[in-house]
């Protein structure tokens, strides 16, 4: 038995478990380093300044409102995060990367 299980819902604990892992690794890989300079620089919160963009499909001018930031500011914050996950954020295959991996940490984020 597994964690005290039966093995039907033993079997569906650890696929929910193995699930769970992969999805944090994919996370990792397209948000671990955002997730790295926001824990280092604690008053930036680049992560919501990225969501906040991508919530509003990727329209800087509602994003920046969104956001209660200054236009030039949000795009520097934006240039910014392009720099540091190396990916451009002008491309909707990567914004549509990145908006799933927030979702997914949502998900794995929420108890």
């Amino acid at each position: 038995l597994v964690l005290g299980l039966d093995p039907v819902h033993g079997a569906a604990t650890l696929g929910l478990l193995a699930l769970t892992s992969l999805a944090f690794t994919a996370i990792m890989q397209l948000l671990g380093a955002l997730l790295a300079y926001d824990a280092r620089h604690p008053r930036e919160q680049l992560l919501g300044t990225l969501r906040a963009y991508l919530e509003q499909g990727r329209n800087k001018s509602a994003a920046a409102a969104a956001a209660h930031l200054s236009r030039p500011a949000f795009y520097e914050r934006l240039a910014r995060i392009g720099r540091i996950l190396d990916v451009d954020l002008d491309s909707v295959e990567a914004c549509l990367s990145l908006h799933v991996a927030l979702l997914a940490l949502d998900a794995v984020r929420t108890p």
